[in-house]
């Protein structure tokens, strides 16, 4: 703009100063070296019209916008580097691929401000971040010298999605030498760092477990496959009809093919699937290698069938045997079966369900399917004709890697909730987090023992099902219904958690014994209800008995669901 000005006001003003006419390419002329700083066409002249004076300075100005420009597309690098270098509580994003990109893009769309690092410059989903806002850093993230350009030290939340297990974990301890430089007026800086073995992530576990007392990191782990299975068991629960004290049905769940994310929703359901009826949850495993993966399981987790009632078939659902044995499940008007087919090849998954509906009945017909993210088809089988099902894809990448299913700020607000009012009980009955690891604050809990709080939390819609519930956000304060379960659904409930809690220990390998031991993971209330006292009692009723404070205290109300037909 400034350059435009000073050449129209330079040409007019220049056809007033001479005594003669002067030829338009020279006025031209004659103004653009206004552009140059140079003005010895007038420089004799004791006065100077306005145009020709307000073209001087705009020439001026113009000048150093061209140099400043200049100076910035020559050291823009340094300059962007310069900056990020002082960005802070921002999120960092290590590790660029499909899956990262959603989570980096949703950071983005949630207001952050995003620095990506990755050692591949030419990697396409680079380009497209930076399209959408985020900062790049190219370099080995393990380098100190890559972390502290990307401001790691400053930041309020890291990722790290780099590649294999080994290599996430030796990023996280470089970021965790890198947090010397981390002023104390930050709050811990959250680190998310994807793992698929759970071995490795024990080893995770011991670490945090030792930087526990440390106020720099908080670290997280998050596995797509888990998130993908608690999605499910969150969107579709396995309990669709509301079981109660004394109710006869059994809750079944048959996994078809133990792949990674079979194994995940076997997992999840065992943590997941404990109901006011006192039945343990069934699940049956149908797998060509069933045995072999029951005992590489059995090694990890040797209580693994007190968690439920677990069968294990070798074969596979197109076997006569197989099908006939499903059938029988099926046709049980006490079984509440779901089918998860789990097979890693959606077209493959998507043919055996297909395969499935002859044998489904009006009401054992829900299957699930890992259609990953060819999702859409599975409206396809709905329309088929004479076919009683209800099909519900699963597995999407883009969903399971997305900032609330992995950085989950919603779920942590009541899982610390829950520990809060677990550590407050424990206080007032004399104890203290000396003797108690499980009391230290919140961001210096071992991460084996935030994830029992989280699964806590995820427990609570369970709960609430079996009390004729379900919670719902609140639009005012005084938004809701009066509501308190009565007594013996609060016993019967509070069996239910007893039994959560310890499949929730056995499931992280603890097993039953005395005296108390956390580092061999020995427990010993990891007994029926039964023969737990009084006061050890108390510790399950109480959490039911705060589920209306609970959930109103973070926004939401308690509504009645709608009678089954």
């Amino acid at each position: 703009m400034a350059t435009g000005l000073t050449l129209v006001l330079g040409v007019f003003g220049f056809s007033e100063i001479e005594p003669v006419a002067t030829p338009i390419s020279t006025r031209i002329y004659l103004a653009f070296q206004l552009l140059a700083l140079e003005s010895g066409a007038f420089q004799d002249q004791s006065s100077v019209s306005w145009p020709l004076e307000v073209a001087r300075w705009t020439g001026v100005i113009a000048s150093f916008g061209i140099v400043l420009n200049t100076l910035v597309a020559v050291f823009s690098r340094q300059i962007d580097s310069f900056l990020l270098r002082r960005l802070t509580r921002h999120a960092v994003v290590i590790g660029v691929n499909p899956d990262s990109t959603q989570l980096a893009s949703d950071l983005l769309a949630d207001g952050y401000r995003v620095t990506v690092i990755d050692d591949e410059e030419t990697n396409p989903e680079i380009t497209v971040l930076i399209e959408r806002g985020a900062c790049e850093v190219i370099g080995d993230a393990q380098e100190p010298e890559i972390l502290e350009a990307a401001a790691v030290h400053n930041a309020e939340v890291v990722v790290i999605f780099d590649g294999s297990d080994t290599r996430n974990l030796e990023i996280l301890l470089a970021i965790n030498q890198s947090l010397d430089q981390r002023t104390l007026e930050f709050a811990p800086l959250q680190c998310h760092v994807h793992t698929t073995d759970e071995r490795l992530q024990e080893l995770l576990e011991l670490h945090t477990r030792d930087q526990a007392t440390g106020l720099q990191l908080e670290t997280t782990t998050f596995n797509r496959f888990t998130n993908s299975a608690r999605l499910l068991l969150a969107k579709t629960p396995l309990d669709r009809k509301r079981i109660v004290s004394g109710d006869r049905h059994h809750v079944h769940l048959v996994i078809a093919e133990l792949s990674s994310l079979g194994e995940a929703l076997l997992i999840q359901a065992l943590a997941a699937g404990h109901f006011a009826n006192d039945y343990p949850l069934k699940v049956t495993v149908i797998d060509e290698s069933a045995s072999r993966k029951e005992q590489r399981l059995l090694t990890r987790i040797p209580e693994l069938h007190d968690c439920g009632e677990i069968t294990f078939i070798d074969g596979f659902l197109d076997q006569v045997a197989v099908r006939n044995r499903l059938r029988e499940f099926l046709v049980d008007p006490m079984e509440m079966v779901s089918i998860a087919i789990c097979q890693e090849e959606s077209q493959l998954a998507l043919t055996t369900c297909m395969d499935l509906i002859p044998l489904l009945t009006t009401t054992n017909n829900t299957v699930f399917v890992n259609l990953a993210e060819d999702e859409r088809v599975a409206a396809l089988l709905e329309q088929v004709p004479e076919a009683s099902i209800q099909i519900f894809p699963f597995g999407n990448a883009q969903e399971a890697c997305s900032a609330t299913s992995i950085i989950r700020h919603d779920l942590d607000t009541i899982a610390e909730l829950i520990h809060n009012e677990y550590c407050a009980k424990r206080t007032r009955d004399g104890d203290s987090a000396v003797d108690y690891p499980a009391m230290r604050p919140w961001n210096q809990l071992a991460a084996d023992l935030r994830d029992a709080n989280r699964q806590q939390a995820d427990h609570i819609p369970v709960k609430l099902r079996a009390l004729g519930y379900r919670m719902v956000e609140a639009s005012t304060a005084d938004d809701g219904v009066s509501f308190q379960p009565g007594e013996d659904e609060i016993e019967a409930l509070a069996r239910a958690e007893h039994r959560r809690w310890c499949c929730n220990r056995w499931l992280a390998g603890w097993r039953s014994g005395s005296p108390r031991d956390n580092t061999a993971k020995i427990h010993p209330d990891l007994i029926p209800w039964e023969e737990l006292d009084e006061p050890t009692r108390e510790y399950d009723r109480e959490p039911i008995r705060n589920l209306p404070k609970l959930l109103a205290s973070i926004g939401y109300r308690i509504v009645k669901t709608a009678p089954q037909s």
